[in-house]
């Protein structure tokens, strides 16, 4: 059988009754798409390396499967304003749409005046 025929061979063996080849070709639809809440995530890694099931950041990094610095920009969102952090929790995990990210809550811990625009602003994206 060519590459081909098994190729048609398993399409018609998933065809259902009254369903057309090219119907049958969309085999599976793609999941929804969900974004993890930054804060979330950042508690997460506190959490792991509080509770010593990593040991520093290296060490989760080595574990999650991204860098050092990655960990350490998710962790130093907790030192935001805590009524931030708490209004950002209030969006949910996981989000149904980026409402907010990461890299938008960084910059936020460098300049106190996005902080304030943030919370002005946080009634229209909720």
């Amino acid at each position: 059988m060519t590459e081909q025929g098994k190729w048609n061979h398993r399409i018609i063996s998933i065809v259902r009754e009254g369903q057309t080849l090219d119907e049958a070709r969309r085999i599976r639809p793609k999941p929804p798409k969900t974004y993890r809440n930054p804060i979330f995530r950042a508690k997460e890694y506190a959490r792991m390396i509080e509770s010593g099931l990593a040991k520093n950041e290296s060490d989760l990094a080595r574990k999650v499967g991204i860098s050092r610095v990655r960990i350490w920009q998710y962790t130093s969102l907790l030192e935001l304003d805590p009524s931030l952090v708490k209004a950002v929790e209030a969006l949910g995990d996981p989000m149904p749409k980026r409402l907010i990210t990461e890299r938008q809550l960084r910059k936020m811990l460098k300049d106190p005046k996005e902080q304030d625009n943030f919370r002005k602003n946080l009634q229209e994206i909720a």
